[in-house]
């Protein structure tokens, strides 16, 4: 909401005591007696309070959802004001650093672009959606168990995408362990689509992705099996090196739609 420590606290006090003046304020919050006045002041610019002015000055906490309401849209309105702001200089500064690009449009990656490290796991996840939307013969996926497929927020268009390529005819292969805890209809849904899914039948340690047999992305985990960071790799070598690795786990493992009538037809314990 923009508001800062001090705001926070001085407007939790006044919401307490409906009215007061800074003075009488003062005992129920930790702001500093010189600064007190401006974090009032800060708070009606903002619409959380109101002032009646006199001797003393009475601050009064305007209503939660009349002053939250209105601060959302002036924060909308404020916001879409800057994105056209933004938008307008966009506009005019890229055709002049088009004229100084030496850079030409949708640049193939070359040698000089190997690899990519992420220490934002978000973002890192976002990388491989990438891949998939834009991978166009083959998508090898192998999963470790804390690297499942959900309608999770996180996993929603990473689904999407390998659906996209299931439709462009992508041999899209994943090794995922399944259990019933999984949301095994959209295992089912990918293999009825047309993906081919194997289930290892030992417990994988790794999780790594390639796109076309020719870019990587690794998963590095720490001592305690959480995210460390993630690489994405561009290097011929090593993606024949975990493609063969993926073909024996491939030919190791076990179908996946056998696996899942199997747990389907367990009785819930």
């Amino acid at each position: 909401m923009g508001l800062s420590p001090y705001e926070i606290d001085a407007l939790m006090a006044l919401i307490s005591m409906g009215s007061s003046s800074a003075v009488d304020l003062l005992p129920m919050c930790k702001v500093p007696r010189s600064r007190i006045y401006e974090v009032l002041a800060e708070l009606v610019s903002k619409g959380f309070a109101s002032m009646r002015p006199g001797k003393p000055t009475v601050y009064e906490a305007v209503s939660p959802r009349d002053a939250f309401g209105h601060r959302l849209y002036t924060l909308r309105t404020e916001t879409e004001r800057n994105i056209k702001s933004m938008e307008s200089k966009v506009d005019n500064v890229i055709p002049l650093l088009e004229k100084v690009s030496t850079l030409k449009p949708n640049r193939v990656i070359g040698p000089e672009d190997v690899a990519w490290v992420y220490y934002n796991e978000a973002r890192f996840q976002n990388s491989i959606t990438d891949l998939v939307l834009n991978c166009t013969k083959s998508f090898r996926s192998c999963n470790s168990r804390g690297s499942i497929i959900s309608r999770h927020e996180a996993y929603r268009s990473r689904l999407s995408a390998m659906h996209s390529a299931l439709e462009k005819h992508v041999d899209v292969r994943l090794i995922q362990p399944l259990d019933r805890s999984m949301e095994l209809a959209l295992y089912n849904d990918l293999i009825r689509r047309g993906a081919k899914h194997m289930v290892p039948n030992v417990e994988l340690k790794e999780s790594f992705w390639i796109a076309d047999s020719n870019t990587v992305a690794l998963l590095v985990k720490d001592d305690q099996a959480k995210f460390r960071y993630g690489l994405v790799l561009q290097d011929q070598f090593i993606s024949s090196l975990l493609n063969k690795y993926f073909d024996d786990f491939w030919q190791k493992s076990m179908p996946a739609a056998k696996i899942i009538l199997q747990l389907q037809a367990e009785p819930s314990k």
